[in-house]
């Protein structure tokens, strides 16, 4: 038994026994795993998952207010008739242009 100081007695002298048994049987153990992470080592990641998250709601938004746009007629978003009457006489244009390519 190891050496008991006179001031432990009773159930004291039992733990302490306790603690040398358990110091004598303790093994060397080398702490070889990750670092601990702390609460705030990914802030900046969480931070530009925020904006990217309010970008995306941002641009949602956006999307809906231009379907709703393009439902309802307006001014702008018609084409006109001019631009209309521009495409069918290119169509035309290149049709007689081949017409003319066949007919030599």
């Amino acid at each position: 038994m190891a050496r008991v100081r006179p001031e432990r007695k009773g159930y004291d002298v039992i733990i302490y026994q306790q603690h040398v048994d358990r110091l004598k049987k303790m093994q060397p153990t080398v702490d070889s795993g990750p670092p601990r992470e702390h609460p705030l080592s990914n802030k900046r990641e969480m931070d530009k998952r925020r904006e990217f998250l309010n970008i995306e709601f941002d641009n949602k938004l956006m999307l809906e207010r231009l379907a709703k746009v393009i439902q309802h007629k307006s001014i702008d978003n018609e084409i006109h008739h001019s631009v209309d009457m521009h495409a069918k006489f290119k169509k035309k244009l290149g049709m007689t242009q081949k017409r003319v390519q066949m007919q030599k």
